[in-house]
This record gives structure tokens, sequence and C-alpha cells, in this order.
């Protein structure tokens, strides 16, 4: 047997004076939410997907201090920097390099990058 996927409402209830009754009535709106917690859902799932590739990529503290000052990054920069000697990164879009990695050797990559 199959089961049908979920469906959220939301129900909102404001208490009223009928003018013709004179009297206190409930106004009752039941509205289909489904579609906005899906979205909601996705979003929340890629906001993880997104931290797990910075972690991957930066130490702990910068993301905290990229997280809690957003903007504040190109100013307050220097705080975040550590020294560390003999050590160099670096980032760098290579044309046809994934496709060069995948044909050949792990060892010929690292000797290709050591140039």
């Amino acid at each position: 047997m199959q089961h049908a996927p979920p469906c959220w409402h939301e129900i909102t209830i404001i208490p009223l004076l009928d003018p013709v009754l004179d009297q206190h009535v409930l106004l009752i709106t039941q509205t289909d939410v489904t579609k906005r917690v899906d979205v909601e859902r996705k979003l929340a799932e890629l906001t993880t997907a997104q931290m797990s590739f910075l972690e991957a990529m930066f130490p702990r503290h910068v993301i905290e201090h990229m997280l809690s000052a957003p903007g504040m990054m190109s100013t307050d920069a220097g705080r975040l920097a550590n020294d560390h000697e003999q050590v160099t990164v670096l980032f760098a879009d290579v044309v046809g390099f994934t496709n060069m990695s995948k044909e050949v050797s792990s060892a010929v990559v690292m000797m290709f990058l050591k140039l």
C-alpha cells in the first residue's frame, strides 16, 4: 500500500463580533502550506550542504566570523589572519585540469602541480 505524501496546513483562528447577530464568533481559516514547508526543507538541506562545503575549505573560526559579521570581511579580515611559515595556498582555475586529472595517474597530476 502506497502512502500519500504529507500535507501541511496552517490554521488561523480570529475572534470577531458578528455585526448582524451581535454575537461573538470565530473566523477559522485553513491554508495548505505544503509547498512552503517543502521549500523550507530544501533550503535547510542547501544550507547544510553549503556549510559542509565551507567547513572543508576554511577553519571554523573563519566561518563563524563570516556568519557573525556579514559585510565586514573586507575591513576586518586582518583579524583572522594566521602566520604559517613555508605554506603556500593557491586557488586557481586551470583550463582542462579536471579532464586531464581524470585521464592520468595521480602521480602525474602531482608532478604537474609542482611545476
